[in-house]
């Protein structure tokens, strides 16, 4: 079978005169038996029939060329059809195209569930005009319940939006919008920036590869998140954009919460001025912690302290002296220094005493509890309560918390 479409058949396109139009009657009942018909009711039947496949083949050509187009983003909230320039429906009719528009000050267009925009497109360039339905001809478009529409094929109605639900559905383009969406019809996007498939307020990082000119981004759709205030977006509003230098991205809400989309919008940045945090610390001990010998690193030594007291000294070399000191649980001790020539007596006091000779012999050293010298090393130890040790390091006052990434340049869609 041949692709290429046939001749399209024609018949008493010429003089009107041969053409009658049967009666109603006739239309009715149709021909008789032996019936010899006026030529003109044959001629009228051969028209009417090429008139059909004018029809068809005409507005078939609309349907299968028709697209629409928007040179600013439009808005589809769930109810209003919000847009910023004119929309524009270009399509074919025999041999030659039209455009017709629904203008700018139509905006926005609302729509309830189960409504439709419907067009009878002129085969004319211009505006279409709003009317209620029921006056609706070529060159108008109307809101109406799609129920309503009637099956009158010479109204030659066009589908051009329709809603259902919160969605809205595109006939010519086989598409649909769901809510809160911003899109273009029929946009062609220059090097291969696909501006009209994300919301505005969308941000992306952008790698520019040390200002390859090759790799550029649509600066009428898309601008950098480096806190400019002031910017018109492509709904109309002013808005400030974000600060994006040096910073990460990151959720609303509280991690784990799944509360993203709920709480409350804030600007303010999270995290810490250039990603730092203090990580400077001291250490605790328990109180009876035992800090074992062997391969610990806790091994110190003991020097004299005040505890401690030397024999061989006294205040001058005459008289008796006594020096006390305690034992551990706080009994006194006197040390007497026998005098030259005789014994000292002291009564009936009962004390432990130890003779000493002045200056004499190597000093002898005593703790507290009179035990003796204390330990040169201690390899094993108990703390009775808590202690505090303090470590010095060489760390900084802060330390970076930032992982290891690439830098990016992020963008975001404001138009």
């Amino acid at each position: 079978m041949s692709l290429n479409k046939s001749t399209r058949p024609r018949w008493a396109t010429g003089d009107p005169s041969y053409i009658a139009t049967p009666t109603s009657a006739k239309q009715d009942r149709g021909w008789r038996s032996q019936e010899k018909p006026p030529f003109q009711w044959m001629n009228w039947l051969f028209r009417m029939a090429y008139d059909w496949f004018c029809t068809d083949e005409d507005w078939g050509d609309v349907f299968i060329s028709a697209i629409m187009r928007s040179g600013d983003p439009i808005e589809w909230d769930g109810a209003d059809l919000a847009f910023s320039s004119d929309i524009e429906i270009h399509y074919k009719v025999g041999g030659n195209f039209y455009q017709a528009n629904i203008p700018l000050e139509d905006s926005p267009i609302t729509l309830a569930d189960g409504e439709a925009i419907v067009a009878i497109l002129p085969e004319s360039t211009g505006d279409l005009i709003s009317v209620a339905y029921a006056l609706i001809e070529a060159g108008n478009y109307s809101e109406v319940d799609v129920g309503s529409i009637t099956q009158n094929d010479d109204e030659r109605e066009v589908i051009l939006f329709r809603r259902r639900g919160t969605s809205l559905e595109m006939p010519l383009h086989k598409q649909t919008a769901h809510q809160n969406t911003t899109f273009y019809l029929g946009e062609v996007f220059p090097n291969n920036d696909k501006a009209g498939l994300v919301p505005i307020g969308t941000a992306i990082p952008f790698y520019p590869y040390d200002g390859d000119d090759e790799l550029t981004y649509d600066t009428t759709s898309w601008m950098l998140c480096n806190g400019a205030t002031d910017i018109v977006f492509g709904d109309g509003r002013t808005r400030d954009l974000p600060d994006q230098s040096g910073r990460y991205l990151a959720g609303f809400g509280t991690d784990g919460d799944g509360n993203i989309g709920s709480v409350a919008f804030s600007p303010d940045p999270v995290g810490n001025v250039d990603h730092q945090i203090n990580i400077q610390h001291s250490h605790g001990a328990l109180g009876a912690t035992s800090i074992a010998s062997g391969n610990q690193s806790a091994d110190h030594t003991h020097g004299p302290g005040t505890l401690q007291f030397h024999t061989g000294h006294t205040n001058d070399d005459t008289g008796d002296q006594m020096i006390f000191f305690y034992e551990a649980d706080g009994t006194p001790r006197p040390i007497i220094r026998e005098p030259v020539g005789g014994e000292v007596s002291l009564g009936d006091i009962d004390v432990n005493y130890v003779k000493f000779v002045p200056l004499l012999g190597d000093r002898q050293l005593y703790t507290r509890s009179g035990s003796g010298a204390t330990s040169g090393v201690s390899t094993n130890h108990t703390h009775n309560t808590d202690i505090n040790h303090t470590h010095a390091n060489a760390l900084s006052t802060t330390q970076s918390i930032q992982p290891r990434s690439i830098r990016y340049r992020f963008l975001m869609r404001y138009r």
